[in-house]
């Protein structure tokens, strides 16, 4: 387990001296031996954490992490195991030193996009933060897929479809407290083959009109519908927090997303309230009646 002790210094002193404390109580109060890294990240605390084992503490401080751990093996990494160990000794990686100072495009080659964090992670860049137990993290997407009882080609049953996909990303979306960056759609056909269209967002939303504006684009300009679909879907990704600072395009309208925000609260409260049901777009009602007459 990991233990954030930032702000304790002044009560507790140092982070050394906070785990030789804790160590010492372990041993008086339960009898028991602890071994215990101490650092300014959890990946960077754990590795420190099996060096003096089975009852030690070790340091790695951002002054000197790089002389006490870079010379040690890389296969003392946390997910580091044998076919990862394999691929870095082919290329003449044995060190935490060597693997810091190899090229982004190296690793990620060897390890796929795992890769892209245990690079980060050795030099120092590791940013995750200590949680509580049960805490979730930030999702780093949300979406929503509907399969369909038969094949669709009719494009306004499709953005029915697509509208209530957006109005529900919508309010998951501020239910978390995130916008969305992009935009993702995905489309499974009748032979189950499955096409994904993605589209960066010029400013970062959770309005749900615009997210159906960039889905529905997407459609169209991929030509989506050559083909019927039997399950569409649609992400929200590329999630930025609403408090986080991020750039705005110079046509960006504040008094309207102000104004649209308020109405998608105002439905968020009356469907928790009164169930999904008690408001609803005119092209999901068309959808149902277009149904209906179908099955008679």
């Amino acid at each position: 387990c990991w233990l954030d002790v930032t702000g304790s210094a002044l009560l507790f002193g140092s982070g050394e001296e906070i785990a030789q404390r804790i160590s010492a109580d372990m041993q008086n109060e339960l009898g028991i031996t602890v071994s215990i890294g101490v650092s300014f990240c959890k990946f960077f605390s754990k590795l420190s954490s099996d060096i003096n084992k089975p009852n030690g503490i070790f340091s790695a401080n951002r002054s000197d992490y790089k002389e006490k751990l870079y010379p040690r093996p890389v296969t003392e990494l946390m997910g580091v195991g044998g076919s990862t160990r394999d691929k870095l000794f082919s290329v003449g990686i044995f060190t935490i030193g060597d693997l810091a100072a190899a090229s982004n495009e190296l690793v990620k080659q060897l390890l796929g996009k795992p890769g892209d964090y245990l690079l980060k992670a050795v030099r120092g860049l590791d940013c995750d933060p200590v949680r509580r137990y049960g805490d979730k993290p930030a999702p780093k997407s949300i979406g929503r897929s509907v399969t369909l009882p038969e094949d669709v080609t009719d494009a306004l049953r499709v953005r029915g479809i697509f509208a209530e996909l957006a109005d529900d990303i919508s309010s998951k979306l501020r239910r978390e407290g995130m916008l969305a960056g992009a935009v993702q759609v995905q489309i499974k056909d009748n032979t189950f083959k499955t096409s994904q269209y993605q589209k960066k967002l010029s400013n970062p939303t959770r309005i749900a009109d615009e997210l159906l504006s960039a889905a529905i684009g997407l459609v169209r300009s991929n030509n989506a519908l050559r083909v019927p679909a039997r399950l569409v879907g649609m992400t929200a990704c590329d999630l930025v927090g609403e408090d986080e600072g991020f750039q705005l395009s110079f046509d960006f309208d504040q008094t309207h997303a102000d104004s649209m925000e308020q109405l998608g609260s105002r439905v968020d409260g009356l469907r928790d309230k009164y169930g999904k049901q008690i408001i609803r777009r005119a092209s999901q009602l068309n959808n149902e009646q277009k149904e209906s007459k179908d099955k008679k």
